[in-house]
């Protein structure tokens, strides 16, 4: 594995409006290191959802360059995108049966229908929603559809999984108890995440670093190496001085 599994070089994009153009981004560069969690955050509408998008493949930047050193990518969205026709169960094989190949949980071979079920029922249990494997989308709740989400990410076996604010959408509770099975997720298969949220204790509490993003146009304030031990104590001094030093960046 190189140094670093994703680097973004100078990445500049411009969208176009009506006769205007609207800069969302400007020459935005940073690297992120395998087996990291790296944490994105700034103020809102600018430009996050955006970056990580870019990234993810799905927007074509308008300058620079951005370099993958994996064809494993996973993306958890914000507002769940799953298929409401769907069952959980299928929702989170559905990645599965778009890949000729499953990635390392297969060992790089085809999936049978047989390795499918396997690995769904294998991440159903890991994300906690053993018993809902046959309800649709809108028999569950909010917490429950973004553990699906979260499931059919990583039923790819990602070497870079990212996630937009994954867990805005969620009461404070449910949320917590998410971020803490994320956790043992990552600390489980020590795959890359790259996260963007609006919340800075989430920033501080999940990731390895944080890299402070500026107003509309984005450009990168500061990168912030996280030293705080694992598992972290929320309530200590350690924890709200981060907090404030990054809160104050974004504010400035």
């Amino acid at each position: 594995m190189p140094n670093n599994i994703l680097t973004v070089e100078r990445v500049q994009h411009t969208f176009p409006e009506d006769k205007k153009k609207f800069e969302a981004i400007r020459d935005v560069s940073f690297s992120v290191k395998p087996g990291s969690f790296t944490a994105i955050v700034g103020p809102s509408g600018g430009g996050k959802s955006t970056l990580l998008r870019i990234i993810a493949g799905l927007i074509k930047p308008t300058g620079g360059d951005i370099k993958i050193e994996t064809n494993k990518i996973a993306l958890v969205f914000q507002n769940f995108a799953l298929f409401p026709w769907l069952t959980a169960f299928e929702n989170i094989e559905f990645g599965l049966k778009m890949s000729a190949r499953g990635g390392s949980a297969s060992g790089g071979k085809f999936l049978t229908k047989n390795d499918r079920h396997k690995i769904v029922h294998q991440k159903i249990a890991e994300v906690g929603l053993t018993g809902f494997e046959h309800k649709y989308p809108k028999e569950l709740s909010g917490g429950m559809r973004q553990r699906v989400g979260l499931a059919r990410a990583l039923a790819v076996s990602p070497d870079l999984l990212l996630m937009d604010e994954p867990f805005s959408s969620l009461d404070t509770f449910t949320a917590e108890k998410l971020r803490k099975d994320l956790l043992d997720i990552w600390l489980k298969y020590k795959m890359t995440i790259v996260m963007v949220t609006h919340l800075i204790e989430e920033a501080v509490a999940l990731g390895d670093e944080v890299i402070v993003l500026s107003a509309r146009p984005a450009q990168v304030k500061s990168t912030t190496p996280i030293p705080l031990p694992r598992p972290r104590n929320l309530r200590s001094p350690e924890f709200f001085r981060l907090v404030d030093e990054l809160t104050a960046q974004i504010e400035q």
